[in-house]
């Protein structure tokens, strides 16, 4: 066994892993440790207060790293010589008196190893050796043990007046929360916090509390009463107060105000403890209270960090269906990149509210100017007979304002005949209102202006109201049409002028709509075009707050341009980078159909359930009921257009049927799936003849050839890492689902799915054992623990994630990770693990690094 406690001796040298101190000295802590150096002292603080740093510059200025001895409690063999009751004495061996112990990261023990520790201390200081521990909140026990100890807590951590004026990022503000070293002088953005704060381990109702003051960044204490329950809430806080000053909550205020962490580090720094968190609440699962803490974002207009956390914590199908559920709020609330880029991850592939989704993505892209796209969804959507009239109404005005002639010309007569049919007594309903103004749109300012008559005399919400007078106040401006020619129309045009002043004067700034907004920067461009008198000019606090809705619109559009250019590179890259026989293909439906025919290319995805699509169009699948019709098209999808056997098909489909039975269902069911395949009245994809039948695999794209296509790229393709990147993404996403579920019963289906889950496992395995040899053990780690997730009993995914977390320095993890694989095999199968696996244990356990 070698001797740990030697290789912690520092032999006059800083070990190698402690940050320099001579960039920021911090003296005054330094003479809070020199007052009592007979007693234990405890530098107690959350990661990323600079404990070990303060820690090194003590044994640097009064011991000059002579003499010392720097113990990483992290390792396994801390604890290996803990229980062995060695430490004391072979450390008053090799050092004598007037030493310094350094324990630094002093894990989290049960009750009998504190004792043991506790009984360690008092033995080195009753032999003249000085002790310094440093730990996080959650890990100091140690208050009844010694009562004489020096405690320097976090609060004595945060940076004074003077040192915050060396600080890396320049900022006046006397917050705690921005005094934290890591904050103040690191370039982390806070992610050595939220990860430290999360492996830290605190009780439940501290990490759940901590988890909603990061989301949330601020608000009030008595909001997290409801996630976190009442009985722990108050303990919660009162622990969080005292030891974590970063997320600056003030009990007395009953407020708390935490430093600003992007979400998706937060996501990154909780991605292992997101359960634990749930567990603390009141809430059932990730999602729910995903959406419970967007609600209170949203309340407080933070419309895009609810964005965030939604698309980072819940689910995708959670996601599609708060997207749709608040909608219109995210657009009142002028958010629309961050509304895009969750529609774009979670709702553009959604199967409930897929017209909604796409209606308000069509307001959103044509705020973001992205006219193309806008219109591609309304052409799609607008004239579906089974649209709502809310979506409706939004995609023809999307029509009506974006379009050629003839998308204006259609647009306005289906809304003209919806509107039509809302002519009734009373209040006119918000869709037929909105389809009224898409009627009136190119027709001029003063049939819009007519349209806000109609509309304000029936009653009409605000919305139709303020959209209609925006469009008629912006025509007039950019005086494209003649309507307001004649000296009659004046009195008209002046009303709703006036109506849209006292609308603005009404509007507080802060609550400001993205439509309101609009209509204020429309009426105040009529005014300086001279089309209105100047006595309608806006008031200027509306006016200032509509510029600035008006300006962050713009930089969202700004950064909108750029990823929309960049993703046309990205794919104008992949298209020539195709030509290489193990890449994987993107999925793209507008492929052209095969030389010589005009039909489009038929793609089926069978990974997660059935999916059929023929160009760009969803194929309804009602024509796929019968589980033998899905079942038929697999196994042909399966064979890649090699041909099958009649025979073997009915051999495979209907094994217990007579022969003759078995023709007549295969008739049957060929004929629905040449119905549910039709292309302009015939079906150019299925191909058959006297004895077998096929699929035309010119006209084939499927996910599970292209699946098959990332795993050669992964086995045999040139590393790449960025594109790597982008297959795992695709594994863990597209390509996640098990081949075609919901049959239970067939064989070829059942060998299918074996066989595709062993090949993808066999990739990942040997991705992430080519990437460890060419120096790249992070991007190991990732293709490792997705082999191992989706195979606990693949020994050889055991030995993977084990070799790239040795490989990333992550000795603790890879123990952890042989511990769990050894007790699924013996709980699960009885075996024992294989030599190979013990070998990487041992080395795990063994290997210690020397301090240099």
């Amino acid at each position: 066994m070698s001797d740990f406690l030697m290789s912690c001796s520092c032999k006059g040298r800083r070990p190698k892993h402690v940050a320099s101190s001579a960039t920021h000295s911090r003296p005054h802590l330094i003479a809070d440790l020199l007052r009592s150096r007979d007693v234990a002292r405890f530098l107690v603080a959350p990661t990323g207060f600079g404990k070990s740093t303060v820690a090194a510059e003590y044994a640097q200025v009064v011991f000059s790293f002579r003499q010392t001895f720097w113990v990483n409690c992290e390792s396994p063999c801390f604890l290996r010589d803990l229980d062995a009751g060695i430490i004391a004495s072979r450390v008053a061996e090799i050092g004598g008196a007037g030493s310094l112990v350094v324990f630094d990261d002093l894990p989290r023990m049960d009750a009998s190893r504190v004792e043991v520790f506790s009984e360690v201390v008092d033995e080195l200081l009753a032999a003249g050796i000085e002790v310094l521990v440093t730990c996080t909140p959650t890990c100091d026990a140690y208050s009844d043990l010694h009562r004489d100890r020096v405690k320097l807590s976090a609060r004595r951590f945060l940076l004074t007046d003077d040192e915050m004026k060396h600080t890396v990022r320049a900022t006046d503000s006397p917050h705690a929360k921005c005094r934290a070293a890591c904050v103040a002088w690191g370039s982390d953005d806070g992610g050595r916090l939220v990860a430290g704060m999360a492996a830290e381990e605190p009780p439940a109702s501290v990490l759940l509390a901590a988890f909603l003051m990061l989301a949330m960044g601020k608000g009030s204490l008595s909001e997290l009463v409801s996630l976190v329950g009442a009985r722990h809430a108050n303990e919660a806080i009162s622990l969080i107060e005292e030891d974590y000053p970063f997320l600056g909550v003030c009990a007395r205020e009953d407020s708390f105000d935490a430093v600003a962490i992007d979400v998706s580090v937060l996501a990154q720094g909780f991605s292992r403890a997101v359960d634990r968190v749930v567990d603390g609440s009141t809430c059932g699962d990730a999602s729910e209270l995903a959406v419970c803490i967007a609600a209170m974002l949203l309340e407080r207009g933070a419309a895009a960090r609810a964005c965030a956390v939604v698309r980072f914590f819940a689910t995708k199908p959670a996601c599609a269906s708060w997207l749709a559920a608040h909608g219109a709020d995210l657009l009142s609330a002028a958010c629309f990149k961050p509304a895009h880029e969750l529609f774009v991850y979670a709702g553009k592939n959604a199967r409930q509210n897929r017209i909604l989704l796409a209606a308000d993505e069509a307001v959103r892209l044509a705020a973001l100017d992205d006219a193309a796209c806008a219109l591609f969804l309304a052409r799609k959507f607008a004239f579906s007979r089974s649209i709502d009239p809310e979506s409706r109404s939004r995609l023809l005005l999307v029509a009506s304002c974006l379009g050629d002639d003839e998308d204006r010309r259609r647009a306005e007569s289906v809304a003209a005949e919806f509107a039509a049919r809302a002519k009734v007594r009373g209040p006119i309903a918000p869709a037929p209102a909105f389809s009224l103004v898409a009627a009136h749109v190119g027709k001029g300012v003063m049939s819009l202006v007519e349209a806000w008559g109609e509309l304000a005399s029936r009653g009409a919400p605000d919305g139709p109201l303020v959209f209609a007078a925006a469009m008629a106040f912006w025509a007039l401006a950019q005086k494209k049409t003649p309507g307001f020619a004649s000296p009659e129309d004046a009195p008209a045009v002046e009303r709703v002028a006036l109506w849209a002043c006292d609308l603005a004067a009404r509007t507080p700034s802060a609550a400001m709509s993205w439509q309101c907004a609009f209509l204020v920067m429309s009426l105040s461009r009529a005014v300086e075009e001279g089309s209105l008198p100047t006595r309608f000019s806006p008031a200027a606090d509306a006016l200032a707050a509509a510029r600035a809705i008006e300006a962050a619109r713009f930089t969202e559009c700004a950064a909108h341009r750029r990823d929309s250019l960049r993703e046309e590179r990205a794919r104008a890259e992949r298209e020539r980078s195709s030509r290489d026989r193990y890449e994987a293909r993107p999925i793209r439906s507008e492929t052209p159909g095969a030389p010589g025919s005009s039909a489009p290319i038929l793609y089926v995805r069978l990974l997660g359930g059935l999916d059929v699509r023929i160009g760009e169009q969803q194929v309804d699948m009602q024509a796929f009921s019968r589980q033998k019709t899905k079942t038929l098209l697999a196994l042909l999808v399966l064979a890649r257009g090699r041909e099958l056997s009649r025979e073997r098909l009915l051999e495979t489909l209907w094994p217990d049927s007579p022969h003759g039975c078995a023709i007549k269902n295969f008739y049957s069911v060929w004929s629905q799936l040449k119905r549910g395949l039709d292309y302009e009245g015939t079906c150019p994809y299925l191909l058959r003849d006297q004895g077998g039948v096929r699929l035309d695999a010119r006209l084939l794209r499927s996910d599970v050839a292209e699946l098959d296509s990332i795993c050669r790229a992964l086995s045999f393709g040139e590393i790449d890492l960025e594109r790597w990147r982008d297959h795992l993404e695709a594994i863990d996403g597209s390509y996640s689902g098990d081949l075609l579920p919901s049959e239970s019963v067939n064989d070829d289906i059942a060998a299918a799915r074996r066989r595709l889950r062993i090949n993808l496992v066999d990739s990942l395995v040997c991705a992430s054992g080519r990437l460890l040899e060419s120096g790249e053990p992070r991007a190991a780690l990732w293709f490792a623990r997705e082999a191992a997730g989706r195979d606990r009993s693949r020994e050889d995914a055991c030995a993977a994630l084990m070799e790239a977390q040795l490989g990333a320095g992550q000795r603790a993890a890879a123990i952890d990770t042989y511990l769990s694989c050894r007790r699924y095999l013996a709980e699960e199968l009885g075996i024992d693990p294989s030599p190979s696996i013990v070998a990487l244990y041992r080395s795990a356990v063994e290997a210690e690094e020397a301090l240099e």
